[in-house]
């Protein structure tokens, strides 16, 4: 049996946003079934999401991923290096990051406003 939706088992916010539009977008879980699944497709656009989010260079962002606790709370195998998330970038439509980041942004500036 596939494993078709994770459940929502975290404590921050912008990482349930990422999961509910994960699986709005209805991505599988792996895009290849046969080859090495280090990453699956909503790490790789958490990670996408939090480098946009960063604003950093990618290296100055690989390096504090390295002491953040977002490895940890995305359960990663392993770190991803800098020309991984460039390739990353590269690949897949970022319009997704773009709608999480818009969505998380209005829900924090409900939360200061005191809505």
């Amino acid at each position: 049996m596939i494993q078709t939706e994770i459940s929502d088992q975290y404590e921050v916010a912008l990482q349930r946003q990422i999961l509910k539009v994960f699986h709005a977008s209805k991505l599988c879980l792996h895009d290849n079934h046969f080859g090495n699944e280090v990453y699956t497709n909503y790490q790789r656009l958490a990670l996408i999401v939090l480098f946009q989010r960063s604003r950093k260079a990618l290296s100055d962002f690989v390096a504090e991923l390295k002491e953040s606790k977002w490895a940890h709370w995305l359960r990663l195998k392993e770190l991803s290096g800098k020309s991984t998330l460039h390739r990353w970038l590269q690949e897949r439509n970022v319009a997704l990051a773009h709608k999480i980041l818009r969505h998380h942004s209005r829900s924090q500036t409900a939360i200061t406003n005191g809505c």
